[in-house]
């Protein structure tokens, strides 16, 4: 293989790279502006609401039943959070696609009757399961 056809390939794959982060990055910082903005009103109705705060714990019963239900996939376990991320990025685990949904409920319901959660982390966690499942749908490596 000859010197141009070496950056011509290079071109090419780094152009793709960029064209599909930004397509990953524009749909996940959007899905991650909503989560703010979600937590904001939640917030705002929570703190109106003093009395939703005792049903916290049936909050937390509510994600823990979502994510032993719902959140594991061959030993892929979503409750892992952001070190499953990290796994699948090192190719050692497989990011699950409804990982993002069940993260978003949970926060969404942490929220809502007054629990604190990490905005980052959630983020990060939805992103992952975001990329997979563009990654998926269009198959790419």
């Amino acid at each position: 293989m000859d010197v141009l056809q070496k950056y011509k390939t290079f071109i090419v794959i780094l152009f793709k790279w960029i064209v599909w982060g930004g397509v990953i990055g524009v749909i996940i910082g959007s899905i991650t502006a909503f989560l703010l903005t979600t937590n904001d009103f939640l917030g705002d109705v929570r703190e109106t609401n003093f009395w939703l705060i005792f049903f916290l714990p049936l909050g937390g019963i509510a994600i823990g039943y979502i994510y032993m239900k719902y959140g594991m996939n061959s030993g892929n376990d979503a409750a892992k959070g952001n070190n499953l991320i990290i796994d699948g990025i090192h190719g050692k685990a497989k990011v699950l696609r409804r990982m993002g949904p069940i993260v978003y409920l949970g926060t969404f319901l942490t929220v809502f009757f007054g629990g604190s959660t990490g905005r980052e982390g959630a983020a990060i966690q939805m992103g992952g399961s975001i990329a997979e499942t563009v990654n998926q749908y269009f198959k790419i490596k």
